[in-house]
């Protein structure tokens, strides 16, 4: 009984610690490289890598919209580069 109290009263500890460390934060200062002024970002392909066709269109056209949504001009890659629906996305072992 006495070693199932320790352990509670252990986890109970762990666990106020670990939600206290884990709240909110909080920018205090950005730092912005002022030399660096390049042209706009414009024209993107967006490019998912998903296993499944569905998943990979999805994720694509969510991105594009909100890329729009902001000014740029963007185009899904399942719009210009068709994946074939059998087709099976393996990682080749190193």
């Amino acid at each position: 009984m006495r070693r199932s109290l320790i352990q509670w009263f252990v986890c109970a500890v762990f666990s106020s610690i670990l939600t206290v460390s884990c709240a909110g934060t909080r920018m205090s200062q950005t730092w912005v490289d002022e030399t660096r002024r390049g042209k706009p970002v414009s024209d993107v392909l967006v490019i998912v890598v998903a296993d499944k066709a569905k998943n990979r269109e999805a994720f694509e056209h969510k991105f594009v919209q909100q890329l729009k949504a902001a000014g740029v001009q963007a185009v899904s890659s399942a719009d210009v580069i068709p994946m074939p629906r059998d087709l099976k996305l393996e990682k080749e072992p190193q």
